[in-house]
């Protein structure tokens, strides 16, 4: 070939917010004049420059340019290993490219920020708040998140528990915060806290080493480093440390719970006034209303009381006279055709009586026997599923038969897989859930769904991506209820006649 070229440092180490630098030499092997054209490819090709990016070399002469990586802080480069190529392009023979190669070491470098909202919640025993996280970093994270309070008054939940979040991204985190004690009555007290972001990912090296801009010759590696300065801090906002060690926060964030007082403030005045109401109420019935109304009622019913006793002293003294007239004989023969009648109508009743209070307990005793045989007994079962990446796979119970499964509670279990869970009855899609959504989650049914003889139960979950940790989906579906005997048609017949008491 009539052209070579080759780089003096092959392995760059770059830092965002600083440049690195190398030299490519390139030789001239012909017989003639040649100019040469100097361009980078790669991912970095946007941020890298070549000076001068033409060269005219005599023959078996050797020329160099400058390369230089110039990263921005906010470019959204990743961070690791990133190949780049020269490319040495000769005018009078196009054939003899020559593409030096090497390769940029991209250093991590963490910004995260944190906001709180609400900044200040109010509640009496619990308060909500969001907790949103911004990755302006070129390396992905994985965050814990913990709470803590000065005077450990406050407990507190977080959902999810871990989180991790890309580059250039954000996510949010709910945050529950549970005062460990009431506060019935007084003033309302302030609680302050701090919810902190973990990195579960080993501590980050020190942001500080600044090494030269270009190093001379030899086979070495050249590093340039540059920090962000610090921002200044914002209300509820967090601001990324410039260096963490393991399970120190990354991000920490202020809040406060106001603890609203259990009973209110008026509570008491109320109770005291409505007592004060309903003594008065009393007293004023007792001493003024009732004794009105009574005298009011005596008067208007005198008069005529008075003359209705009259009446009734005359009609009781022609009555006992009319009595006094009437024949020993009939008297008896009266008293007996009463006793007589009443007897009879006595033994008819009883007899209606004791036959309805047969039929009724024949008639509870088939409702019950309906009733246990339609329970059934206790069913429960557990059907776990696992499913590689890509793969749909079912688990199944079919109802015995001469059986009927009545479903009333179903449990999901879930680790975080990406996903699609269903429960089936046969071929009819029931209920279809993502069991990236939820951990544990419970379905309980006033109406039962109904499983009849060889009919399949089946559980079916097709996996898209594992919960992280693990190289394929599991789930599990915890089935509660009843399996019962197939109820049997009663047969139709006719009435029973009912016997007519005293009959003739």
């Amino acid at each position: 070939m009539a052209t070579s070229a080759y780089l003096d440092l092959t392995a760059l180490q770059l830092t965002p917010g600083g440049s690195v630098q190398c030299r490519v030499a390139v030789t001239n092997h012909g017989s003639v004049v040649e100019s040469y054209n100097l361009r980078v490819t790669g991912d970095l090709a946007t941020f890298a420059s070549v000076e001068p990016p033409t060269l005219s070399l005599y023959p078996d002469a050797e020329g160099s340019a400058i390369l230089t990586f110039d990263l921005p802080v906010d470019a959204p480069v990743e961070a690791g290993d990133i190949p780049f190529a020269v490319v040495v392009e000769p005018h009078e023979h196009p054939g003899d490219v020559a593409v030096p190669e090497g390769t940029v070491t991209v250093q991590a470098r963490d910004a995260l920020t944190g906001e709180l909202t609400p900044r200040t919640s109010h509640g009496r025993r619990w308060a909500r708040h969001s907790l949103a996280v911004d990755n302006r970093g070129n390396r992905a994270v994985t965050l814990e998140f913990a709470g803590k309070d000065p005077d450990a008054l406050l407990g507190f939940r977080f959902r999810p528990e871990r989180l991790r979040i890309a580059p250039g991204t954000a996510a949010f985190v709910t945050v529950d915060v549970r005062a460990l004690d009431r506060i019935w009555r007084g003033t309302p007290a302030t609680r302050t806290f701090t919810v902190h972001a973990l990195d579960v990912a080993a501590a980050r090296e020190p942001a500080d080493r600044v090494a030269p801009a270009l190093a001379a010759t030899g086979p070495a590696s050249a590093t340039v480093t540059a920090a962000p300065a610090p921002g200044p801090a914002q209300p509820g906002l967090g601001r990324t440390p410039r260096r963490a060690t393991p399970r120190e926060p990354v991000v920490s964030v202020d809040g406060t719970m106001l603890q609203d007082v259990t009973l209110p403030p008026w509570l008491g005045r109320a109770v005291l006034a409505t007592v004060a109401g309903a003594v008065a109420l009393v007293a004023l019935w007792f001493l003024a209303i009732r004794p009105a109304i009574q005298s009011t009622a005596q008067d208007a019913v005198a008069d005529p009381l008075n003359q209705i006793r009259q009446e009734v002293g005359q009609a009781r003294t022609a009555a006992e006279e009319a009595n006094r007239q009437a024949g020993a004989a009939q008297q008896q023969a009266g008293s007996a055709n009463s006793a007589a009648g009443e007897a009879k109508d006595s033994a008819g009743t009883a007899a209606e009586t004791l036959q309805s209070q047969q039929q009724e307990r024949e008639r509870e005793q088939v409702a019950q026997a309906q009733q246990e045989a339609l329970a059934g007994a206790p069913f429960n079962r557990r059907l776990p599923v696992v499913a590689d990446p890509g793969d749909t796979v079912n688990a199944t119970y079919t109802v015995p038969r001469g059986q009927v499964l009545r479903v009333t509670d179903l449990v999901f279990e879930s680790p975080g897989d990406a996903g699609v869970l269903q429960v089936l009855r046969n071929d009819q899609v029931l209920l279809s859930l993502q069991p990236e959504n939820f951990r544990d989650l419970d379905q309980h049914f006033v109406s039962p769904i109904i499983f009849t003889e060889r009919q399949r139960l089946i559980v079916r979950l097709t996996c898209t991506t594992p919960a992280p940790g693990d190289s394929a989906c599991r789930n599990a579906t915890y089935v509660g209820g009843s399996l019962a005997a197939k109820p049997t048609p009663r047969p139709t017949g006719s009435p029973t006649p009912t016997p007519r008491p005293g009959g003739r």
